[in-house]
C-alpha cells in the first residue's frame, strides 16, 4: 500500500471512532434525560387536568331552631313558685297564662297595711270635707270603702274646685294614693304572664328557690314558629344569594317547608345562615329537627382534584419543568374532593 493511501486510511479510521464515540455518547445522555424525567414523574405526585360538567344539585345539612326566644326573669327579688302549669321543659302554654311567679306574702302585707293606713287618714279628711264642701262629701265616702286590702284601688276622685284640691294637697291625700297605686303596681311585678303561645324551653331554677332581681328563671318560645340554621362556604352562601328562597327537605327528602336567608354570620372561613321557615301545611316540625337545602346548581365545567392538591384557593402547575400558582373557584367539597374551575384541560397539577 503506497503511503499516501496508508495516510487516508488512518484519517478516516480517526473520524469514524470520532463519530461513534459521538452516537454513544448521545445516547447515553438521552437515556440519563428520559431516566431523569421519569424520576420526577415518579417522585412529584400529580394529576391531569380534564373539566368534566356537573349538572347536579347539592345537599345542606341544618337543623330546625325556635324562631322567637325569650328570657324570665323578675324586677324583685324573692322565693320562686309555679303558676298554673308544670315548670319543666317542653310544657306548652297559651297568652296570658301565668307561667310562674314570686311569693307575694311579704309584699302584699305592706300594701295591706299601707292601705288601712291610707284609709284610717281618710276619716280626718272627710271631717274636712263635710264641713268645708258638705256636696263633695258623698264620692270621698264611696271612696273610703272601696279602699281595702282585697280589693285593687279604686280610681281617684275627679276634682272640681281649687277648695277641694287644697285640702288634697294639705293632708296630702293624693300623694299617698299614688304611692299605694305604685306599691300595687309592683305587686304585679310578681307575676310572669306569658307574653305569646309557647313552649318552655328551658328552666334554670328549681320550686320554692330563691331568685335574684333580673335573674334568668326560664327561656321560652313562641310556639310553631321557626328558623332554620345552616353552617355553609362562602361559595354556597353566594349561590344561596341569588335564590328568592328555597325548599327544605326532611329525612325523607320530602317537602317540609320553604324559606330565605334572614341573617348572614361570618364563622371564619364559613358561614352561618340563619333562614326564615315557612311550613308546608300538614307537616309536624319540632326543634332541632335535622333537615336539609336542596340546591340547585348550574351547568358548570371543571374537574374534580384531592384537597391535598388545593391551598388557599390556589393549585401549583408544572409546566415547562417550572412550578407556576394559579388561582381557581372551589365549586363544591365532598369528602376528600373538590369540584373547582379555572384549570385548562392537560394541566399537571402538583399534589402536596
Amino acid at each position: 500500500m503506497k503511503l499516501t493511501e496508508i495516510k487516508i486510511f488512518s484519517k478516516s479510521l480517526v473520524i469514524c471512532t470520532c463519530f461513534f464515540a459521538l452516537l454513544l455518547f448521545s445516547c447515553e445522555s438521552n437515556e440519563d434525560v428520559t431516566q431523569s424525567k421519569e424520576d420526577v414523574e415518579r417522585i412529584i405526585p400529580s394529576i391531569v387536568v380534564k373539566n368534566v360538567t356537573m349538572n347536579s344539585s347539592e345537599t345542606i345539612d341544618g337543623k330546625v331552631t325556635y324562631s322567637t326566644i325569650k328570657d324570665v326573669s323578675f324586677s324583685k327579688s324573692g322565693k320562686l313558685e309555679k303558676g298554673d302549669m308544670p315548670l319543666s321543659v317542653g310544657t306548652h302554654f297559651k297568652f296570658n297564662e301565668l307561667l310562674v311567679k314570686l311569693n307575694i306574702e311579704e309584699a302584699f302585707r305592706e300594701l295591706a297595711q299601707g292601705k288601712e293606713s291610707f284609709s284610717n287618714g281618710l276619716l280626718s279628711f272627710e271631717k274636712q270635707i263635710e264641713k268645708k264642701l258638705p256636696s263633695e262629701l258623698t264620692k270621698w265616702k264611696k271612696f273610703k270603702e272601696e279602699v281595702t286590702p282585697a280589693k285593687r284601688l279604686p280610681q281617684f276622685p275627679s276634682i272640681f274646685s281649687e277648695a277641694e284640691k287644697a285640702l288634697i294637697i294639705e293632708n296630702d291625700i293624693y300623694i299617698l294614693f299614688s304611692k299605694l297605686n305604685n306599691q300595687e303596681s309592683e305587686i304585679e311585678n310578681y307575676f310572669y304572664l306569658a307574653p305569646f303561645d309557647g313552649v318552655i324551653t328551658s328552666v334554670y331554677v328549681k320550686h320554692n328557690s330563691k331568685v335574684r332581681k333580673n335573674q334568668t328563671v326560664l327561656k321560652i318560645a313562641k310556639d310553631a314558629v321557626y328558623n332554620a340554621e345552616f353552617i355553609v362556604s362562602q361559595e354556597t352562601y353566594q349561590e344561596l344569594k341569588q335564590c328568592d328562597d328555597f325548599d327544605f327537605l326532611g329525612i325523607n327528602e320530602d317537602k317540609i317547608g320553604f324559606g330565605k336567608i334572614k341573617k348572614a354570620i361570618q364563622l371564619d372561613a364559613k358561614m352561618k345562615l340563619i333562614c326564615s321557615f315557612q311550613k308546608v301545611k300538614g307537616k309536624d316540625i319540632v326543634n332541632n329537627q335535622l333537615i336539609r337545602i336542596s340546591l340547585p346548581m348550574s351547568k358548570t365545567k371543571g374537574c374534580y382534584l384531592p384537597k391535598e392538591a388545593i391551598l388557599s384557593k390556589q393549585v401549583i402547575v408544572l409546566k415547562n419543568g417550572k412550578k407556576n400558582k394559579i388561582a381557581i373557584s372551589i365549586i363544591s367539597e365532598k369528602d376528600d374532593l373538590v369540584f373547582v374551575t379555572g384549570l385548562k384541560d392537560g394541566m399537571t397539577v402538583l399534589l402536596k
